[in-house]
């Protein structure tokens, strides 16, 4: 079984649904949408994160199926609930602006990584 349908199976058990269509629904997702997720073999990280949000219990305890599988730390905890507390336009900006620094930060470890590469080249 790949890891997507592991999750959804998961996703079943905890959301207390019996079929891939009730999941979908409380998903807010076409059932399709499911199928194409265990056909590539993973959910997007955004899906997995609105999963997430939903099964928050409380400000300290959160329900997270494969936790260990995407390596959540407890400091992206408390960053998803401060988050959930923000306005929809704050959230809209504060996701861009994460996924701009994120960009960033891999072309400045490409730069790095060339920069060394050339650095052992000219060593040799």
């Amino acid at each position: 079984m790949n890891e997507a349908k592991e999750t959804l199976e998961k996703w079943l058990v905890e959301a207390g649904l019996k079929t891939y269509k009730e999941l979908a629904n409380y998903l807010s997702v076409s059932q399709n949408t499911l199928d194409v997720w265990k056909q590539r073999g993973r959910i997007p990280e955004k899906h997995i994160l609105k999963y997430t949000q939903m099964k928050i219990d409380d400000k300290t305890k959160i329900s997270i199926p494969n936790r260990l599988d995407y390596n959540i730390s407890e400091k992206e905890i408390e960053i998803l609930e401060a988050f959930r507390k923000l306005d929809q336009k704050k959230q809209q900006l504060y996701y861009h602006k994460i996924l701009a620094d994120a960009a960033q930060a891999e072309i400045d470890a490409d730069e790095i990584n060339g920069i060394l590469s050339e650095d052992a080249k000219s060593a040799v």
